[in-house]
């Protein structure tokens, strides 16, 4: 039997453990978001948990050169228990069916699911590279890893994400196994394995999914789970039904007392509602009772098209009849996209959950808001849910509402509240009279007739002693809008959704608010300032460079991530290409300079100076409101500065000319971004702001820069 040769064990090796990282780091990620409620604070929780287990595994891989070939397959081995864990999490910490789970009573989940992989991860190329540095380079053994993560991220976007995470992974570990055994010899062998962990994909996924629903003690039995391409669905069996989004409650279907209070209320704030838009509703929950009134065309904005194909798969979405399908129009994008386009509409209600995410504030966004100011008629009305009780306005609650009411002010002259167990603030061009009286009219002279809705109720939903309290709370001191660049609700309303308004949480996010603002960047001044005084000694730290390449790289990646939220609405299933094309960069930029070490070491401070430009643009993106496709190019280009730098640094000698070398410059480069991770991803955009976070970028690239270029002086 023909052996291969190294050149080729090595290169598939790295390959290997670049597609096993990126598949895993996009499994956990995803399934933590879930775990939190679609929430991106599991960006930098899980983020800086991988790349701190990267940097550790780095370290301990010392300068071994034997072992690392089994790491590909042990990186999603263990990885499968990590996603097992999470699923447990809700049992395993005491969470309440539909609780999300919280950061701080689970850190121990987070690390325990995240932490053995990526150990094992950062381990495994520390042995892979020290064995094949002298045969590839120490830039060409970073590309190598690197460029295995594009073909991992673009094949788990495209072929993987919808199978779920069990299913995910053993595809994953067939592919990684096939390409280890054929390397070196062993087809049938490899062969055999792919048809073993196939055959096992399906079973695995549908025992996950029943089991994750039993852990979170939900009602009933699943009846269907499904991952679609912006979150994962559950729903029990039976009816009424219970639907589950990334282990959030969405909605009991049918629920008709609920849906038809909340539906003809809404339809009577405008007198002649003909043109209506509806964005952020269950597929099937408001619409027989809207159109029931006299609607010429309602306008429904659908974002998950695999949401209302699974309703309608297990017959949840109520039948309408032919006239009322006729006047139904689904529209299937982004709700932006869809407010900026269409109109001009009577009215626009905007019924979707408080904005706890990225995904969610695009809903609650000034921007959003000035769109339907455009958008409406000249007497249109704007109706949008906030999840709040006017019982209770203290803490992080009030402030939400507060802030999203300040919003709304900021494009609209007269806004109304109308109270609740959830409150609704009604906007407007001009004077509206919410009175019962006037709202009962409406109804009659609409002859509808409901068993559930009679206008006697008004006086009750629209009670008037409530109302006023609730208006007096909303014309106390204005708080600053929330903006797509400073999403400040978004913290609000994860604070609010973890259900501690009052407690350490919310006590906590406000102090953090108020010094992030000025401690992270001065934090970070402080560590450029060090670089540059140990460029002036020509003793610049080049652990300190690697780890300064990390931050930034995993800086841009965020904003870029939250740059895709925003204008796409999901990271679900695409936080795999995204990252592939960021991997695309950086292993092409550490490939072609990995052999040409004097170019890598001379072109090092114009690089670094190239990162705090690229910081510019992006900071310049969040001003002028990019395009979703400019992300992509952004991406790709940081990809190729954080490849280049990487190069450039590892190859830097010290005062004896020992150079530092791919393992531990690996370690310093993940270690960085760990810390990059944790800070920006929880401090980031919801409390600094993009723009602020982009000049702190490019403040400490620059100084790094500085640094390179004082110690390159001869």
């Amino acid at each position: 039997m023909r052996r291969s040769r190294p050149h080729s064990v090595a290169v598939s090796d790295l390959l290997s453990l670049g597609f096993a990282a990126v598949v895993a780091q996009a499994v956990l990620l995803r399934e933590a978001m879930a775990a939190l409620g679609g929430s991106e604070f599991a960006w930098g929780v899980v983020l800086a948990a991988w790349l701190g287990g990267m940097a550790l595994g780095a370290r301990a891989g010392g300068r071994g050169r034997v072992g690392g070939a089994v790491g590909p397959a042990l990186v999603l081995a263990l990885t499968l228990g990590g996603v097992v864990l999470l699923r447990a999490a809700p049992s395993l910490t005491g969470r309440a069916p539909g609780e999300v789970l919280s950061l701080l009573h689970a850190v121990w989940v987070w690390l325990a699911a995240v932490l053995p992989g990526a150990g094992v991860g950062g381990w495994a190329f520390a042995r892979l590279s020290n064995a094949s540095v002298a045969t590839l380079g120490a830039g060409a053994t970073y590309a190598w890893e690197s460029l295995g993560g594009v073909v991992g991220g673009l094949v788990f976007t495209l072929l993987l994400a919808a199978t779920g995470s069990a299913a995910a992974i053993l595809v994953a570990a067939a592919v990684v196994g096939l390409a280890a055994l054929v390397a070196r010899g062993r087809l049938w062998v490899g062969l055999g394995w792919v048809a073993v962990l196939l055959f096992t994909a399906v079973p695995s996924e549908k025992w996950l999914a029943a089991m994750g629903w039993r852990w979170a003690g939900r009602p009933g039995a699943l009846g269907a789970a499904r991952s679609t391409s912006q979150e994962r669905l559950e729903v029990s069996a039976g009816s009424p039904a219970v639907l589950f989004a990334d282990g959030r409650l969405v909605a009991e279907l049918p629920d008709p007392y609920r849906a038809a209070l909340r539906g003809h209320l809404l339809m009577l704030l405008q007198p002649h509602p003909q043109r209506v838009l509806l964005v952020g509703a269950v597929p099937g929950e408001l619409e027989p009772y809207l159109l029931r009134h006299p609607v010429e065309r309602l306008d429904m904005v659908v974002e998950d098209v695999g949401m209302s194909k699974l309703l309608e798969e297990i017959r949840l979405k109520p039948a309408l009849s032919p006239e009322q399908e006729r006047r139904l129009h689904v529209v299937v994008g982004d709700p932006l996209r869809v407010v900026r386009r269409g109109g001009p509409w009577d009215l626009v209600i905007l019924a979707d959950g408080d904005p706890s995410t990225l995904r969610g504030h695009r809903t609650r966004s000034r921007e959003l808001v000035a769109a339907c100011r455009t958008a409406l008629a000249p007497d249109g009305v704007l109706a949008m849910r906030v999840g709040v009780s006017d019982t209770y306005l203290g803490g992080v609650g009030g402030a939400l509402l507060a802030t999203l009411a300040s919003t709304v002010r900021a494009e609209f002259p007269v806004v109304r509240a109308i109270p609740g167990e959830e409150v609704w603030l009604v906007a407007s061009h001009g004077e509206q009279d919410l009175s019962p009286e006037r709202l009962a009219a409406r109804w009659q002279r609409r002859a509808i007739s409901d068993a559930i809705f009679r206008p006697e109720l008004l006086p009750t939903l629209l009670d008037r002693g409530r109302a006023e309290s609730l208006e007096e709370f909303l014309r106390r001191p204005r708080l600053p809008p929330t903006t797509s660049e400073h999403p400040r609700a978004v913290i609000l309303a994860a604070a609010l959704e973890e259900g501690r308004a009052e407690g350490r949480v919310g006590r906590a996010l406000v102090r953090v608010e108020r010094l992030a603002h000025w401690a992270l960047p001065l934090g970070l001044g402080i560590w450029a300032l060090w670089l540059v005084f140990g460029g002036l000694r020509r003793r610049v730290s080049r652990a300190g460079l690697l780890a300064t390449v990390g931050f930034c790289s995993i800086g841009w990646w965020l904003l870029m991530l939250g740059a895709w939220q925003v204008t796409r609405g999901s990271v679900y299933a695409e936080v795999g290409a995204l990252n592939a094309v960021l991997m695309g960069g950086l292993g092409a930029s550490a490939l072609a300079l990995g052999r040409r070490t004097h170019l890598a070491e001379r072109w090092l401070p114009i690089v670094l100076a190239g990162g705090g430009a690229l910081s510019g643009v992006m900071t310049v993106w969040w001003v002028w409101g990019g395009e979703a496709w400019s992300v992509l190019p952004l991406l790709l280009v940081a990809g190729s500065v954080t490849g280049a730098a990487f190069s450039g640094t590892v190859v830097l000698g010290d005062l004896g000319g020992e150079v530092f070398g791919a393992a531990r410059g690996f370690a310093a480069d993940e270690l960085g971004a760990a810390v990059g991770a944790a800070l920006l991803g929880l401090l980031g955009l919801p409390v600094l702001g993009a723009v602020p976070l982009g000049l702190t970028l490019g403040g400490l690239c620059f100084g790094a820069a500085v640094a390179a270029a004082l110690a390159a002086r001869r």
